[in-house]
């Protein structure tokens, strides 16, 4: 289990998402073909993700994922993980 900044909360608690599908994209950046593909494939999934029976977190080590807006949580379901200091990865 984890604490990480996301971004719908600055101290998100991993634990707290139990009881449901959880999916864990490492993608890296959305910056290059690989990374993009992965949040194409999150973002054409939307419907699977609706928090009462899946949700998925893209985990990005990309700051301009978040400063440039490459990414946005899509509530309910799609949040993504900042993981600039490699603890998730790390895990």
């Amino acid at each position: 289990m984890f604490h990480q900044r996301c971004t719908s909360n600055p101290r998100f608690a991993f634990d707290t998402v139990g009881g449901r599908y959880v999916v864990l994209g490492f993608y890296g950046t959305a910056g290059d073909p690989a990374g993009q593909a992965m949040v194409k494939t999150i973002t054409d999934n939307r419907a699977l993700f609706d928090d009462d029976k899946a949700c998925v977190f893209g985990v990005s080590v990309d700051p301009k994922d978040e400063s440039e807006k490459r990414v946005e949580e899509v509530i309910p379901g799609i949040r993504y993980f900042w993981d600039l200091d490699g603890v998730i990865g790390k895990l």
